[in-house]
């Protein structure tokens, strides 16, 4: 009996067993292996559906397989989903699921480390190869700059054999490739993708990261990048990541032994993309923790999200609107890139017209404007104005020139501006009023960028015109200031000379001073003039000789304005005076020109220590920018140009200290 109940417990047991495995079969089966679920794209789909783009990879899928919406289940927030359709994105209608790919390969000479070329031809014709048909592929391969190897085509032997030619030379324009290839995908319908593969660090591109993530933005590009480890050789793996994160694509580190497997798997991913539409449940925040789960080939694939967006779309009781608003035919041209030009010139000469409006005078004005100056005519050097005539300015006398002046002029009084600019004007021995010269000051820093900005459509060239157009005016005044006086303290000996024969020929000083500015030349003469008239005015002539002497800026004459002082008040030969102090001018003039000459090769020398670093810069930077291009792109590089420009700053103060010699 015991035997018995042994027997039949052992059958029991083993019928258990025998159960348990045939229901953990099914489940066995489905864990095998792996079964990858990337997601490429997030767009609004008519009638409120969410449409996705995934890949499918992994060792558990097979590219024959075909999936359905059974296949898949989605939550959002823990809210199932219904998945409403499901379909091969190169197998769906229409132009706007096709895919392109342009595969950018490194052939700078590093590649040739290990034989790493043979490697990345194999695994660009591995990839190549598992491209779906109708798949447009294009090769372009970057060394010292970007070349694209074949446009996009269909042919895959056309495209294999371009891949066999690749050859490693030269430097690894990586950022230009990006760009370039950018180009050559911008415009084609459907899905874009640029695959790139780099063993190093960019080095030699005239773009930069950044240029080249938002020329991959611009056009609508998935960038895949993967970065070849080889030993010996620096690579950046974190330009690499964000170049593939900022565009929408993945990132991949692969090693020589890997590389051909990684890249056929690659290949394979781009080829098994499905398009998937889903109904949003009422109520879909922007932000949800989305899943999606794909069973294929006896395996289940997770995609998972807790900080999924969801795209603007219309819900599932509204009527859909167009992504795009169709533009109206009459602001086709405004809505240009032309067109916001125009608007911008536009507006500016609307805020232009505002202001004459609003700060010019108008007819009111005018009038009793130029009835006080009749009035005041017979006791003043200026002759009467009749009515019908207008005010004549530096621009002329049309009416809006006066309207012109006469803003400015009250911009003038609005800021306390007079003093300031009037002193100025004086010593650079304009005619000109100082709202002429806020007007053309205006003029020289808005006018001008505008036109550049037009031209050149460069906001850094036109910030630059701006600077220069606001100094402008100001180095000009400083110019003709420096050229005056220089000319003035160069006709003073003369004209003291000319003075102290007046005043032995039994002349007055005031009647001397008419001498000099009958006889004397300009600016001298128009100085002599102006003391003469205040004099006659009823100025002190010391007071008038002395403002002259700041409206000048002379030491010379200044020490002259303190001998006719003391000559007045205590008496004495002035005429002897004036010419001792002209001969000491003179001589004084004479070691000034004696140092100069001796101290020509210096200066001579250090013109050209201050130039030349500046000269050989811009050369290298048109001539070779790659050997430049550290100092712009490294931290090092970056301090170090700092610091070399303060110390060119000191270098060249230092150099003028030493050289600058006073007498």
């Amino acid at each position: 009996m015991s035997r018995r109940a042994a027997r039949l417990g052992s059958l029991l047991l083993a019928g258990l067993l025998l159960g348990l495995l045939g229901l953990a079969g099914p489940a066995a089966g489905q864990q095998q292996g792996q079964l990858g679920v990337a997601l490429r794209g997030v767009e609004p789909a008519p009638g409120g559906l969410l449409r996705l783009t995934i890949a499918m990879s992994g060792p558990a899928w097979t590219g024959g397989a075909s999936l359905g919406p059974g296949d898949m289940s989605a939550t959002m927030d823990g809210r199932k989903i219904e998945v409403t359709a499901a379909r091969p994105l190169q197998g769906a209608q229409g132009t706007g699921e096709r895919v392109s790919v342009i595969l950018a390969v490194d052939t700078s000479g590093s590649m040739n480390q290990n034989d790493n070329i043979v490697r990345a031809r194999e695994a660009a014709t591995r990839f190549a190869a598992a491209m779906q048909p109708g798949t447009q592929v294009g090769v372009v391969a970057f060394a010292d700059r970007p070349r694209v190897e074949q446009e996009l085509t269909t042919d895959r032997e056309q495209v294999r054999r371009v891949i066999a030619g690749l050859q490693a030379d030269g430097d690894t324009a990586l950022y230009d490739a990006v760009v370039e290839a950018s180009r050559l995908l911008a415009g084609q319908p459907g899905q874009r993708n640029l695959v790139v593969l780099s063993d190093g660090r960019d080095e030699g591109s005239t773009a930069t990261l950044s240029q080249a993530i938002a020329a991959a933005k611009r056009a609508k590009v998935i960038t895949d990048a993967v970065g070849l480890q080889v030993p010996g050789f620096e690579q950046d793996q974190a330009s690499l990541a964000r170049l593939a994160e900022q565009t929408g694509g993945r990132a991949l580190q692969a090693s020589e032994a890997n590389l051909t497997t990684l890249f056929r798997a690659k290949g394979e991913e781009l080829a098994s993309q499905y398009v998937v539409d889903m109904a949003l449940p009422p109520g879909v925040g922007g932000e949800v923790d989305f899943q999606l789960t794909v069973r294929a080939s006896r395996a289940v694939g997770e995609y998972h999200n807790d900080r999924f967006f969801i795209p603007a779309q219309a819900s599932p009781t509204t009527v859909p609107l167009p992504a795009e608003l169709p533009r109206a035919p009459a602001l086709s041209r405004l809505e240009s890139s032309q067109g916001r030009y125009v608007l911008a010139i536009a507006g500016f000469a609307t805020v232009l017209l505002a202001c004459l409006l609003l700060f010019g005078p108008g007819s009111r004005s005018a009038r009793p404007y130029r009835a006080l100056r009749q009035r005041l005519s017979p006791y003043s050097l200026t002759p009467a104005i009749s009515d019908d005539r207008s005010r004549l300015t530096a621009f002329g006398s049309s009416e809006w020139a006066g309207r012109a002046t006469a803003m400015a002029e009250t911009l003038v009084r609005r800021g306390n501006l007079e003093e300031t600019f009037l002193d100025r004007l004086e010593a650079a021995g304009l005619n000109m009023r100082v709202a002429e010269f806020v007007l053309i000051s205006l003029g020289s820093a808005f006018i001008p960028p505008l036109l550049v900005l037009i031209l050149t459509r460069n906001l850094l060239v036109s910030m630059v015109v701006v600077l220069l157009g606001t100094v402008g005016p100001f180095l000009w005044l400083a110019v003709l200031a420096s050229r005056r006086q220089a000319k003035f303290d160069e006709q003073l000996p003369s004209t003291l000379q000319l003075l102290s024969g007046a005043l032995q020929a039994g002349h007055s000083l005031q009647q001397a001073v008419d001498t000099v500015v009958q006889e004397a030349g300009d600016p001298i003469a128009g100085e002599f003039h102006r003391v003469l008239t205040e004099a006659r005015l009823g100025r002190p002539l010391e007071e008038a000789f002395e403002a002259m002497a700041k409206r000048t800026r002379s030491l010379d004459f200044e020490w002259t304005v303190m001998a006719i002082r003391l000559q007045r008040q205590v008496g004495g030969n002035l005429a002897e005076v004036l010419n001792t102090i002209s001969q000491t001018i003179r001589d004084r003039y004479s070691l000034k020109r004696q140092i100069r000459a001796l101290s020509a090769e210096g200066r001579l020398s250090s013109l050209i220590l201050s130039i030349l670093p500046l000269l050989l810069f811009a050369a290298l930077l048109v001539f070779n920018p790659l050997f430049l291009r550290p100092l712009f792109t490294t931290k090092l590089g970056i301090m170090m140009m700092a610091g070399s420009a303060m110390l060119m700053i000191f270098g060249v103060f230092w150099l003028k200290k030493i050289t600058e010699i006073k007498v």
